[in-house]
């Protein structure tokens, strides 16, 4: 028991078919096991090529074909490819020659930047050498700054020192001014004792005339206070009436007694009061002399003190004198130092002035230096940057070669492989398709002619040509 496919499978395996017919119409079975009587002879009326096309599907060596022409198809891809890698090729020579040509080119170039480099160097050391020299000249003309400033220096101390004899030559001529009224002054302290004492006293004298006018004044206030009490009871008495005590008429005679004791009183206050003004006056007047006095003997004692400091500061001023008169001499020394040290300045000031114009000149070398080595440096950049713009043109070039030539053996690779196919690979396929088809016509023939001999008459005989077309003989003739 099995199932539709596999039966057919196995069939085919009986009859020794192509396995690879298992999945199609099986017209091989029906053309070479059942075949209609008519179309058996449409076998011999194809073409020659058509009849082995057949044949070698039936055999399964149609796959020989199928590489002779795959052979083809794939000789004429590697052929075309090969045509169009060495049009890739053409170039190589002229690459090769570009190559050679920048290679000369960069060897000039590192040739003339070694003699760029010797002439940045000869021209760096020009430079550095005026360069020394104008550091050597920068050198003088700061001392000569420095001279200056020093000059400046001393003659700002020259003119401090100008200036300090002036103000010592006036405070001389002041202390001697005042020396000489010094000695003119007549002190004796026996006067200012005198005048001392005499104040003393004068003083005493206000301070007793003062208390006198105190008491005076006391005293005439007491005559005042009377006065206006009378004054003040007269007025009473006069407008009187009645007594308050004992609320009697008053008379006019008791008033006129009481009013007349009154004016008694009073005409003695008035008296007390005249006596004590004109007194008090009189103290007033002597207090006036003594105070005018007591100005008088303090202007004097006052005066006396003065002389008497100005002695004392006598002795003072004249060591002050001495000392001033010390310093102005070591003033004028300085004066004269300075002034000579001045004098020395200058003198080295003009020495180095000489320097000026050369270091102008050589400073005017120097930039024409620095300028010719900036430019040599130019120089040079511009041979390094085409040395390495070369270097990478020759990089660029010999990575083409090197891709050309990997190229070039990859068509090598491909020419060699074409020449195998077509020379080689193919002659083994045609003759081992040749010596199959030989021996399947040998068998192939054998069985034809035994079966024809079978089925025809003896008279006939048949076989089979290489591409197996039948060939009938009789009697000799094809």
């Amino acid at each position: 028991e099995a199932s539709v496919t596999e039966i057919k499978n196995k069939v085919l395996q009986l009859l020794n078919y192509p396995f690879e017919f298992a999945k199609k119409t099986n017209l091989l079975y029906k053309f070479t096991v059942y075949t209609p009587q008519e179309e058996m002879k449409q076998i011999v009326l194809e073409s020659p090529d058509a009849r082995l096309n057949t044949l070698r599907h039936v055999f399964g060596i149609d796959k020989y074909k199928r590489i002779e022409e795959n052979i083809k198809i794939f000789t004429t891809n590697l052929r075309e490819e090969i045509r169009n890698k060495e049009g890739q090729l053409a170039d190589i020579e002229q690459i090769r020659a570009n190559l050679q040509e920048k290679t000369t080119r960069l060897q000039e170039l590192k040739a003339n930047l070694e003699k760029e480099n010797k002439t940045l160097e000869e021209k760096r050391a020009e430079r550095q050498k005026i360069e020394q020299q104008v550091l050597e000249i920068e050198g003088k003309i700061k001392e000569r700054e420095n001279f200056e400033k020093e000059k400046e220096k001393s003659y700002f101390a020259f003119e401090n020192k100008e200036e300090l004899s002036r103000d010592l030559d006036n405070q001389i001529k002041k202390l001697e001014k005042d020396l000489s009224e010094g000695k003119k002054i007549i002190f004796d302290e026996k006067s200012l004792q005198d005048i001392a004492r005499l104040l003393e006293e004068k003083k005493q004298q206000e301070k007793n005339y003062q208390e006198q006018l105190i008491s005076l004044g006391s005293k005439l206030n007491s005559f005042d206070s009377r006065k206006q009490e009378a004054e003040q009871l007269k007025g009473k008495i006069t407008r009187l009436q009645k007594c308050p005590t004992c609320l009697q008429e008053v008379n006019e005679q008791y008033k006129a007694i009481i009013s007349g004791k009154i004016e008694q009183e009073l005409s003695t206050i008035n008296y007390e009061i005249t006596k004590i003004t004109e007194e008090k006056n009189k103290i007033s007047a002597n207090v006036e002399v003594i105070r005018k006095q007591l100005r008088e003997i303090e202007d004097k004692k006052s005066q006396l003190g003065v002389d008497k400091i100005k002695l004392e500061n006598l002795k003072e001023k004249q060591e002050a004198f001495d000392e001033l008169n010390r310093k102005k001499r070591q003033t004028d020394k300085d004066v004269e130092i300075i002034s000579e040290q001045i004098k020395t300045l200058q003198s080295s000031i003009e020495e180095f002035s000489k320097f000026l114009p050369v270091f102008e000149q050589k400073n005017q070398e120097l930039q024409k230096k620095m300028q010719e080595e900036k430019l040599q440096e130019i120089k040079v950049a511009e041979f390094n940057k085409e040395i390495s713009m070369t270097q990478e043109s020759i990089e660029e070039i010999e990575k083409r070669i090197k891709d050309k030539e990997e190229l070039k053996k990859k068509v090598d690779y491909i020419r060699s492989l074409n020449s195998w196919l077509v020379n080689k690979f193919l002659d083994l396929i045609l003759f081992t398709e040749k010596n199959v088809m030989l021996k399947l016509r040998e068998e192939f023939s054998k069985l034809f002619t035994e079966w024809f001999s079978v089925l025809v008459p003896e008279t006939l005989s048949a076989r089979l040509a290489e591409d197996f077309t039948p060939i009938i003989e009789q009697q000799g003739y094809e």
